[in-house]
């Protein structure tokens, strides 16, 4: 566990990062949009990975004011992505909130606010949440959900295929995207049950007019495999890893916006 103290001293000294990965549409191969991850970058120790300090800072509450650092810097940069190339569809933007926000009175002044500062459409913000998000007085954070929604921002559920009841989250959270979890990308074609499983919910999730994107795609035989299977879009280090926000604008560059 991170210390307190290091995780305040660190928010104080501007030393958590956002660093972007690339969303790609499996069958045009071109950039749909970033997902914007933290990164710790201690002048001692370091990178410190998400792993060793989001679970602190989610114990802390410490997770708020970070979640919403990351929030602002984000709807910054996607506008200033936005206006530097140009695209028929604007970049999308991903943000994830973690399990702690829900909770928070503050969350839905804190999009306003960020979006209101970025002059970012909301219909370009996705808030990346998963099932811990809400299990927890449920009604009420669903409810939190559905008025952030209201903006125009959309959401949607990570690590699909983890939950218990993943599926009645499809009806009752204002979702647009479905993120499959990298567990099922992991051995193409090799277990014909996660080859059913990915297959009938990616049939579910295309008859609910949702997208479908899978995690974790690291080879051309799993990108290949997804496609096989339908899948909308993809993420992973086949792609890019994340990167600073000057290394993702380089590589939004060697892309073609024009058409």
């Amino acid at each position: 566990m991170v210390a307190v103290t290091d995780l305040q001293d660190s928010l104080e000294r501007d030393e958590f990062k956002v660093h972007y990965q690339p969303v790609v549409g499996v069958d045009t191969g071109r950039i749909f949009g970033m997902e914007a991850l933290v990164r710790w970058e201690h002048p001692e120790r370091g990178p410190i990975s998400p792993s060793k300090f989001v679970p602190s800072a989610e114990e802390t509450g410490l997770i708020v004011p970070i979640g919403k650092l990351v929030l602002s810097e984000a709807c910054q940069q996607a506008k200033e992505w936005q206006e530097r190339y140009f695209s028929v569809q604007p970049l999308v933007i991903g943000v994830n909130i973690s399990a702690k926000q829900p909770q928070h009175p503050d969350l839905l002044g804190d999009v306003e606010e960020a979006l209101r500062e970025a002059k970012l459409d909301p219909k370009w913000l996705t808030l990346e949440i998963t099932e811990t998000s809400v299990v927890a007085d449920e009604e009420y954070h669903i409810d939190t959900l559905r008025r952030v929604a209201d903006l125009g921002v959309r959401f949607a559920l990570d690590d699909f295929g983890t939950g218990y009841s993943a599926l009645s989250y499809l009806r009752r959270l204002p979702v647009g995207l479905v993120k499959l979890d990298r567990s099922f990308v992991e051995r193409p074609g090799e277990d014909t049950e996660d080859e059913v499983l990915v297959s009938g919910v990616i049939r579910i999730v295309s008859g609910l007019g949702l997208y479908e994107l899978a995690e974790g795609v690291e080879t051309p035989e799993q990108l290949a495999w997804v496609k096989s299977l339908g899948c909308d879009l993809a993420q992973g280090n086949y792609f890019s890893e994340s990167l600073p926000s000057e290394a993702a604008g380089e590589l939004l560059a060697t892309y073609d916006y024009s058409c």
